[in-house]
């Protein structure tokens, strides 16, 4: 083989090692070969070995119908989340293993005083978007985590698959949780990862039609169960005159002073005492939202925790464009002109590139590329298009437009990323990074 590609294919393997020694380690414990599977595969296996799935995997013949029926902690005083939970209790889930869990009845939105929710199958989540909070010496802005949110969700409540023996997977389930605490305790990162894969992973397959754990009852029963939860606790902060800022899924943000951190500090050991559920706190100085899942929060330490188009690369996601993401942290934390640090950025092509996977292929100037397809934005650049087979008719008889690549206005491949840029499209990068900032 060519050297690069050995080299290529040596940083692979090393930026992927721990996800290789974790898989290795599971299979001489468990005697699964797990080396190939998602974490969510590797939970299902994991699981399946230990108790007895009598559902067929893949199988449409299992039917299920149920109602939503909420813990007898979830109380609230407001007239509005009193209907909430009144809805989410009158929703029918029925249907058949092949079918979606999709029913338009679920409530889909709430607002508590200035805050919107989003609600519905899935998680909560507030709806903020280009905001920035920064505290004054006086506040806090207070990050609060359920720990293992869904697994305690889970144990706390009894909730098991339909088809499995109940007692046999809360028996396992309990046990997978309480020796992830103790790996965790003593140091043992391979070992409470694993177990966290467990926990987590095989969350995913409670919603997954095609999975021998596919449990609607269960995946729709514990997710509603952990919004109303939260929303327990935004309701009592807020009537405190708490500010919630930020709803997540499994945790909130809230502002507020300092001098009410002791009476903010019963109410959410209250709620823990109520719920059996254990938060974990994080104190941040700034928190930059473009959205509620896209963010740049400043901790106390001046660390970073950054989501979305502020993450650090990862394989399984699209690149974000480096010379955006590095001109906002650059104009945020260091107060730097956005026009100087885009103009100013090294003719790297990794800092001006784009990537997206092109079903069936993408082109450029009838020019093909690929399925994968790299790009940067050029003053002389023109879109890259999706390949249509055969010639397509709207109703009217009128020939469908070729659709475009997202974001390829403007576009110049860089196939090669050896090649020279060719008049970069500064105008088009500074405009991006603007629309990115998050202090609007």
């Amino acid at each position: 083989f060519p050297v690069t590609i050995l080299m290529i294919t040596k940083d692979l393997y090393d930026y992927l090692k721990n996800e290789i020694d974790l898989r290795v380690s599971i299979n001489k414990e468990y005697d699964i070969d797990v080396r190939s599977r998602s974490d969510a595969q590797i939970a299902e296996e994991l699981i399946a070995k230990k108790i007895d799935c009598n559902y067929t995997k893949g199988g449409k013949s299992q039917t299920y119908d149920f109602y939503y029926s909420p813990p007898e902690y979830v109380k609230y005083k407001r007239l509005e989340l009193k209907e909430l939970l009144d809805r989410f209790k009158a929703v029918n889930f029925k249907g058949r293993a092949g079918d979606k869990i999709i029913n338009d009845e679920v409530p889909s939105e709430i607002t508590i005083n200035n805050t919107k929710y989003s609600l519905g199958i899935g998680g909560i989540h507030s709806t903020e978007s280009k905001r920035a909070i920064v505290i004054k010496d006086d506040e806090l802005l207070i990050d609060i985590d359920v720990v293992s949110y869904y697994p305690s969700i889970i144990l706390n409540n009894n909730y098991a698959p339909a088809h499995l023996d109940k007692e046999e997977f809360l028996k396992f389930y309990r046990q997978i949780y309480n020796e992830r605490i103790e790996a965790k305790k003593r140091g043992d990162k391979v070992k409470a990862n694993v177990y966290k894969i467990i926990l987590n992973g095989s969350f995913g397959k409670f919603g997954n039609r095609y999975s021998r754990l596919f449990s609607p009852d269960l995946l729709i029963h514990t997710t509603i169960t952990g919004q109303l939860s939260l929303l327990m606790l935004i309701e009592r902060l807020e009537e405190q005159g708490f500010s919630v800022v930020s709803s997540n899924t499994d945790g909130i943000t809230v502002h507020f002073k300092k001098a009410d951190y002791d009476e903010f500090l019963i109410l959410v050991k209250n709620w823990e005492k109520e719920t059996n559920f254990e938060t974990e706190e994080t104190r941040y100085k700034a928190l930059y939202n473009q959205s509620v899942n896209s963010y740049i929060a400043i901790k106390e330490d001046n660390s970073l925790k950054c989501k979305g188009l502020f993450a650090g690369s990862e394989l399984s996601r699209n690149p974000a464009i480096k010379v955006c993401k590095d001109a906002v942290f650059a104009y945020l934390l260091e107060g730097k002109n956005i026009e100087d640090s885009v103009y100013n950025t090294p003719l790297e092509p990794t800092n001006f590139l784009m990537v997206r996977k092109v079903k069936g292929g993408g082109y450029w100037q009838e020019k093909y590329l690929g399925k994968i397809v790299r790009w940067y934005w050029s003053t002389n650049g023109t879109p890259i298009y999706r390949k249509l087979e055969t010639v397509e008719l709207k109703k009217d008889g009128t020939q469908k437009v070729n659709p475009k690549v997202a974001d390829t206005d403007d576009a110049y491949p860089i196939m090669n990323l050896k090649d020279e840029l060719i008049n970069i499209n500064y105008e088009k990068y500074i405009a991006k990074t603007y629309d990115a900032i998050v202090t609007g």
